[in-house]
């Protein structure tokens, strides 16, 4: 008897590789972006200044622009994003603004992190 592993494979992973399974899906990534330059030297001094808040500094290209360097908090819960934007203010960093990435999975229209709408991503 020959068996098709396409058709079995969904259910086995449910059942016996979950944890597996449910990391191979790529969930959403919650930053604040608290600041963005166009000297990546500017970009590790503001994310050094900010360390405590738990700082990095991310590399993005932009047409026509070029490069710039946004210094990202993060990656947060969805649910405490607001909280630590009203914590950043009252610290004096007023602007941040949320970004949402989807990890391992390129920005393709119309594919999104499940759970979210493509617009949202942001590209990595």
């Amino acid at each position: 008897m020959h068996v098709h592993l396409s058709r079995h494979l969904p259910a086995a992973c449910a059942l016996l590789l979950a944890s597996t399974c449910a990391a191979a899906e790529p969930v959403p990534e919650h930053y604040l972006v608290i600041g963005s330059f166009g000297s990546a030297a500017n970009a590790a001094r503001w994310a050094d200044y900010n360390e405590a808040f738990g700082t990095q500094v991310s590399a993005e290209t932009t047409a026509p622009t070029g490069h710039h360097y946004r210094v990202l908090v993060g990656p947060l819960s969805a649910a405490a994003t607001p909280y630590l934007q009203a914590i950043l203010s009252g610290a004096g960093i007023v602007h941040s603004w949320p970004l949402v990435r989807c990890p391992h999975r390129p920005a393709v229209a119309g594919m999104a992190c499940p759970g979210l709408p493509a617009a949202a991503i942001a590209e990595r």
